[in-house]
């Protein structure tokens, strides 16, 4: 609570800060009421320019001394004697940034000049018909009550917005109360994405913006490039897009829909909201991860158990809602990284598993396990969902910034999930070797089967297997890393430069290597049977260590 409350003085010292320097529109200033009477004579389109001040000119060097964003006011008494001067005044108080001019009526301009009202159309630079019985004073005065008011109005607001905010965590709101609550705060309609676009959870506040929430939603991947805090418009409805952050990670994407563009009491609520859903987004992973160690038991009981009765499989129909009309697939999702990663990995797969397979998957039900680098999910072909995973896996691979990366494999289709064997093995090996075309994809499916084989031949099997032994003893000993280079060789196609790039080591010291391998193992990757027997050795060396 303490952290909520700090965070809550933080925010109202800095909206003290931003606000202590407002402003005024010029449409704003025109209402005070000692400015009743005025006329706006031109430069209409610049009505919306900021006033920080309220300046008097009546001295023929007094433009020198404006410093922009002014509403200056004069009689004319400087250039009584030159009226020449009010060919180009309004040209020199834009030059100088001023926001609006207004001269008293019949004092010393009797005729406000042509070429006036034609420059302040030009630049913009509302031109106004003062009252000839307006006291300076009074409208200094005035001016600044209303700025007076217009900060604390602000403070005000965002005091009583945070305080809402914080009995919205004290009484423990759920994301979509939360979401509903900032809709109706802003009085906009709210999406909330994960980090690769899954929707999860909307509140929608006029039929309008239905309308344009399922164009958002139809058109989802046109969003992927529109940055943060940039505004765009549809049918005249305002669209902002914020990032929802924990520390430097990007956990979604704020996207609000509003009648009106966004100003600075919206943006410091959406940006305070942000940080609440961002709070409730890293709590809601801890629970995720709790089903997820009930759907890996499960999983594991199924691969290392024969004999299960037709009971626990019908068991595990009813609770996931699987129908003899489904068919299985299975995926590996195969990581890579290097020594330097180690401590970060689990962090990324907590990120995956949140992502990927929870909001992905978890509608449809789910079986998982986890070996060594190694993820493997089951899961029922429904709808477009394979196409749906492999987007979102892209996505998020970008996201990670080359630091991890993540190849895949996926098995072939069955008519029942108690072939969960199978298609591990084949999902396993099509991950490992993704990109290699020694075999063909197809090819590599089978490749399950010929494990089997082999393991049945045990001179065979024990021919291969010695082979990287050799070298997994070697790196023991010497603390070398010959086998992750052989494998890292293998899946970038044999590409020297690719290979040394993905390890991140110069192109001798790969060279080096290779030759290690082949005087320790006897087999070069320069020859058919070299690059078979030491394909076939990392093959089987995976099998067995995910095993």
């Amino acid at each position: 609570m303490n952290k909520h409350m700090n965070l809550f003085n933080e925010q109202i010292q800095k909206t003290k800060i931003e606000y202590g320097t407002s402003s005024l529109p010029v449409s704003d200033v025109l209402k005070i009421p000692i400015f009743k009477g005025c006329k706006l004579i031109s430069g209409e389109s610049g009505i919306s320019k900021q006033c920080k001040d309220l300046t008097i000119l009546e001295t023929p060097d007094g433009v020198d001394w404006l410093r922009g964003g002014e509403f200056l006011v004069s009689s004319g008494y400087a250039f009584k004697d030159n009226k020449e001067k009010y060919d180009d005044i309004i040209y020199k108080l834009h030059q100088k940034g001023v926001s609006a001019f207004g001269i008293k009526r019949n004092r010393y301009l009797k005729i406000i000049p042509e070429k006036m009202i034609e420059q302040s159309c030009k630049y913009s630079l509302p031109l106004i018909l003062l009252p000839f019985e307006l006291i300076y004073t009074d409208a200094v005065s005035q001016f600044y009550e209303a700025l007076f008011y217009k900060k604390n109005k602000y403070l005000l607001e965002q005091k009583s917005i945070l305080e809402k905010f914080n009995n919205i965590i004290i009484n423990g709101e759920n994301t979509q109360q939360i979401v509903e609550f900032i809709a109706m705060l802003t009085d906009s309609s709210v999406l909330i994405f994960d980090c690769v676009y899954n929707l999860i959870s909307k509140s929608v506040n006029s039929s309008q913006h239905e309308l344009i929430i399922e164009k958002i939603i139809d058109n989802i991947s046109k969003f992927y490039e529109v940055n943060s805090n940039k505004q765009i418009q549809i049918d005249n409805v305002y669209i902002n897009k914020h990032e929802i952050k924990n520390r430097d990670k990007t956990l979604g994407y704020f996207i609000r829909i509003g009648d009106n563009p966004e100003d600075k009491v919206l943006r410091k609520t959406i940006n305070y909201g942000c940080w609440i859903i961002s709070s409730k987004m890293v709590n809601n992973v801890g629970d995720h991860f709790n089903n997820l160690k009930i759907k890996k038991m499960v999983t594991e009981i199924i691969m290392n158990k024969d004999n299960l009765s037709k009971s626990f499989f019908l068991n595990i129909r009813e609770i996931f809602q699987w129908t003899d009309k489904d068919k299985f697939v299975g995926i590996c999702f195969h990581f890579l990284y290097n020594d330097s990663m180690k401590n970060k990995i689990n962090d990324y797969k907590k990120q995956f598993y949140d992502i990927i397979l929870i909001r992905i998957l978890d509608k449809n039900g789910f079986l998982i396990t986890e070996k060594h680098d190694n993820v493997f999910v089951l899961f029922p072909l429904r709808d477009n969902i394979l196409q749906d995973i492999k987007k979102k896996v892209q996505i998020l691979y970008k996201s990670w910034k080359d630091e991890i990366s993540i190849s895949y494999g996926i098995s072939d289709k069955y008519t029942d999930f108690i072939y969960i064997k199978n298609m591990y093995y084949e999902s396993m090996i099509s991950a490992i070797f993704p990109t290699n075309n020694l075999i063909a994809k197809n090819d590599s499916l089978r490749f399950a089967k010929i494990i089997g084989l082999l393991e049945d031949n045990k001179e065979l099997y024990d021919s291969y297997d010695s082979v990287i032994s050799k070298l997994e003893d070697y790196d023991s000993k010497h603390n070398a890393m010959l086998l992750e280079t052989l494998k890292m060789y293998l899946i970038c196609n044999m590409n020297k430069k690719y290979t040394s790039d993905k390890l991140f080591i110069h192109a001798e010291t790969l060279r080096y290597r290779l030759n290690k391998i082949k005087e320790i193992t006897g087999y070069s990757l320069n020859t058919s049977e070299g690059i078979f027997m030491l394909y076939m050795g990392i093959i089987i060396y995976e099998v067995q260590k995910s095993n």
